[in-house]
Protein backbone atom coordinates (compact mmCIF):
# COMPACT_ATOMS: atom_id res chain seq x y z
CA UNK A 1 0.00 0.00 0.00
CA UNK A 2 1.46 3.33 -1.07
CA UNK A 3 0.78 6.22 1.33
CA UNK A 4 0.61 9.67 -0.24
CA UNK A 5 1.76 12.80 1.58
CA UNK A 6 -1.79 14.11 2.26
CA UNK A 7 -2.83 10.71 3.64
CA UNK A 8 0.28 10.55 5.83
CA UNK A 9 -0.48 14.04 7.19
CA UNK A 10 -4.08 13.05 7.94
CA UNK A 11 -2.94 9.91 9.78
CA UNK A 12 -0.43 11.95 11.78
CA UNK A 13 -3.11 14.50 12.72
CA UNK A 14 -5.50 11.78 13.87
CA UNK A 15 -2.75 10.10 15.89
CA UNK A 16 -1.78 13.37 17.60
CA UNK A 17 -5.41 14.09 18.47
CA UNK A 18 -5.66 10.79 20.33
CA UNK A 19 -2.46 11.17 22.39
CA UNK A 20 -3.33 12.05 26.01
CA UNK A 21 -2.41 15.59 26.94
CA UNK A 22 -2.20 16.78 23.34
CA UNK A 23 -5.56 18.52 23.35
CA UNK A 24 -6.24 21.79 25.06
CA UNK A 25 -8.91 21.84 27.72
CA UNK A 26 -10.40 24.35 30.12
CA UNK A 27 -8.97 24.81 33.60
CA UNK A 28 -11.84 23.74 35.80
CA UNK A 29 -15.33 22.52 35.00
CA UNK A 30 -18.54 24.18 33.94
CA UNK A 31 -21.56 24.16 36.26
CA UNK A 32 -24.44 21.98 35.09
CA UNK A 33 -26.94 24.84 35.29
CA UNK A 34 -26.19 28.36 34.03
CA UNK A 35 -26.96 30.87 36.79
CA UNK A 36 -24.40 33.43 35.64
CA UNK A 37 -21.94 33.46 32.76
CA UNK A 38 -18.89 31.36 33.66
CA UNK A 39 -15.58 31.76 31.83
CA UNK A 40 -12.67 29.32 32.11
CA UNK A 41 -9.09 29.84 30.88
CA UNK A 42 -7.45 27.28 28.60
CA UNK A 43 -4.78 25.01 30.08
CA UNK A 44 -2.36 25.30 27.11
CA UNK A 45 -3.00 28.50 25.12
CA UNK A 46 -3.15 32.00 26.57
CA UNK A 47 -5.35 33.33 23.76
CA UNK A 48 -8.07 30.71 24.24
CA UNK A 49 -10.84 30.67 26.83
CA UNK A 50 -14.16 28.89 27.33
CA UNK A 51 -17.69 30.10 27.94
CA UNK A 52 -19.83 27.60 29.83
CA UNK A 53 -23.23 26.71 28.43
CA UNK A 54 -25.43 24.17 30.22
CA UNK A 55 -22.42 22.33 31.61
CA UNK A 56 -20.45 22.38 28.36
CA UNK A 57 -17.31 24.46 27.70
CA UNK A 58 -17.42 26.31 24.36
CA UNK A 59 -13.91 27.28 23.22
CA UNK A 60 -13.41 30.88 22.11
CA UNK A 61 -10.36 32.79 20.88
CA UNK A 62 -9.15 36.28 21.63
CA UNK A 63 -8.22 38.58 18.73
CA UNK A 64 -4.65 38.24 17.42
CA UNK A 65 -2.09 39.64 19.84
CA UNK A 66 -4.41 39.42 22.84
CA UNK A 67 -4.50 36.94 25.75
CA UNK A 68 -7.33 35.88 28.02
CA UNK A 69 -7.18 37.77 31.30
CA UNK A 70 -8.47 35.24 33.83
CA UNK A 71 -8.70 37.87 36.57
CA UNK A 72 -11.21 40.18 34.87
CA UNK A 73 -12.60 37.79 32.19
CA UNK A 74 -11.73 39.77 29.06
CA UNK A 75 -9.26 39.57 26.19
CA UNK A 76 -6.42 41.87 27.14
CA UNK A 77 -2.86 42.81 26.24
CA UNK A 78 -0.42 40.06 27.28
CA UNK A 79 1.32 42.36 29.77
CA UNK A 80 -1.98 42.97 31.52
CA UNK A 81 -3.31 39.40 31.26
CA UNK A 82 -0.23 37.93 32.96
CA UNK A 83 -0.92 34.46 31.58
CA UNK A 84 0.94 31.88 33.73
CA UNK A 85 1.60 29.68 30.68
CA UNK A 86 4.05 32.14 29.01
Amino acid sequence: MKITLPLAFLLFAVLMATVPGSLAAPEGTCPEIDVTTVYLPDNEQCEWFYICSNGNPIRQSCPPGMDWNRYINICDYPGNAKCPIH
